[in-house]
């Protein structure tokens, strides 16, 4: 039996752990608000509210929920100097 603290290195040198530096938490976060707007688009709907609604309200994007999609894909990769979102 391992106790939690050797549970935890030998969890550290089994996997690649990462932690999110603090400059990337807005990223991380435009990320998950893009997975969530992604699924709305494939007919899924948000138990806490409507991700189009609410990247419609902070960015001021206007359109039908894959326009939206698109517009903040874009708007992320302007942001970030890239075109690996998608």
């Amino acid at each position: 039996m391992f106790t939690i603290n050797e549970y935890v290195v030998q969890a550290a040198e089994n996997f690649e752990v990462h932690a999110l530096a603090a400059e990337n938490f807005e990223l991380y976060a435009l990320l998950q608000i893009k997975g969530a707007l992604k699924l709305e688009v494939a007919g899924m709907k948000h138990s806490r509210g409507s991700a189009y609604a609410k990247v419609k309200k902070d960015f001021g994007f206007k359109g039908n929920k894959q326009s939206v999609l698109n517009q903040l894909v874009a708007h992320i990769n302007n942001k970030y100097n890239t075109d690996i979102v998608k």
